[in-house]
């Protein structure tokens, strides 16, 4: 008898789940033309049916997690709107995968993470934010690592995220700088990020070169902190091209406030890595400040061997907008295009359009 109704009760499980799926390919599938707009892929009478099979779909044993991840990611067809934006409900697929964040199984609680992930949108901030609090370690990265993804809509995490950059797991402090850059970045009108940048700035001296690249990286992503102008100075000097590139990319982001960094960022345009150099030339641009050591090093840098740097410098001569420099530039960056034969027909676009650019400043100085 137990056998029995145990069976039963599995093949009603699957069946749900099966007959859900069907209505969702049957929506996304039927239309009435070529040329007729997309079925709506869930009305309001099926949300049900969505609501179970989804739930069914985080439930149900899966030996693999490719497995169960197909599953749920089909369920959540359900859940989509068409071109249109109508009948979608993220809201309510949220509302289900959120009741599992607190089930006994650590199984179904990464499940039910990696569900609300996929959802993306504004809906699925508050509750990624409360997988940050589990007591186990796995969810909490899974989470990251999809608020990161999810980016702007989850500012409701900053708070959460702030704190974990003080976490003694290196991987936790990782993420959750990761996941701030992406916020900040998404987020800047509203520098929903801004209160991470002293933490990050307190990281620029960590012992690990992977945290002082992450930190300086997202601090950049996240805004300005001219204060931060010193320890990014010294990471020019980082026995690692990654960190010393991340520091210009960040004094690049703070700007003419950072100017007290030009020595160094002009000692790093000779740098041996010609991944740093690009940085270094355009953070010259970034700077604004133009005197005969960055006009020197930009003419030095217009024939570097390598023609990423060439054209980074070609884009700081027409950042900073001088009619002394658009008076030379001109002509050299004329020879320099000529003589090009390490660009791609891209970069040698990009580098006509730089020309013209410095030929309208010269115009516009004449005048």
């Amino acid at each position: 008898m137990v056998y029995s109704y145990t069976l039963k009760h599995s093949c009603a499980r699957w069946l749900t789940i099966c007959c859900g799926l069907t209505v969702a390919i049957f929506l996304l599938t039927t239309s009435s033309g070529p040329m007729s707009q997309p079925v709506l892929a869930a009305a309001p009478e099926d949300l049900p049916v969505a609501r179970q099979a989804l739930a069914l779909a985080v439930e149900e044993p899966a030996e693999q997690r490719s497995e169960w991840e197909k599953r749920i990611k089909m369920a959540l067809i359900l859940f989509q709107s068409n071109k249109r934006g109508r009948y979608s409900y993220p809201d309510v697929a949220a509302e289900v995968l959120s009741s599992f964040l607190t089930h006994r199984d650590v199984e179904i609680r990464l499940r039910a993470v990696w569900g609300l992930g996929n959802l993306r949108g504004k809906s699925v901030g508050p509750p990624l934010a409360r997988a940050l609090a589990d007591p186990i370690v796995a969810v909490q990265l899974e989470a990251l690592k999809w608020i990161e993804r999810v980016g702007g809509g989850a500012e409701a995490a900053v708070p959460a995220l702030i704190e974990k950059l003080t976490n003694k797991n290196l991987d936790m402090r990782l993420a959750a700088a990761k996941a701030l850059g992406q916020i900040g970045w998404n987020t800047q009108d509203s520098g929903s990020a801004l209160p991470a940048l002293p933490i990050l700035a307190s990281r620029l001296a960590s012992k690990y070169a992977i945290e002082r690249e992450v930190a300086a990286y997202n601090m950049r992503l996240i805004g300005s902190l001219p204060s931060a102008t010193p320890k990014l100075a010294v990471l020019l000097s980082d026995p690692e091209r990654r960190v010393r590139r991340a520091a210009l990319k960040a004094l690049g982001r703070i700007g003419p406030e950072a100017r007290a960094a030009l020595p160094a960022i002009l000692a790093t345009t000779r740098d041996q890595s010609a991944y740093v150099r690009q940085a270094a030339v355009l953070t010259l641009g970034d700077l604004d400040q133009l005197n005969e050591n960055v006009l020197a090093s930009l003419r030095r840098a217009l024939r570097d061997e390598d023609w990423r740097v060439r054209l980074n410098a070609v884009k700081s001569l027409a950042i900073l907008d001088a009619a002394a420099t658009a008076e030379f530039a001109v002509p050299v960056l004329v020879a320099v295009l000529e003589r090009e034969t390490g660009a791609d027909q891209r970069g040698k676009n990009q580098f006509q359009k730089q020309i013209e650019q410095h030929r309208d400043i010269r115009l516009r100085s004449d005048a």
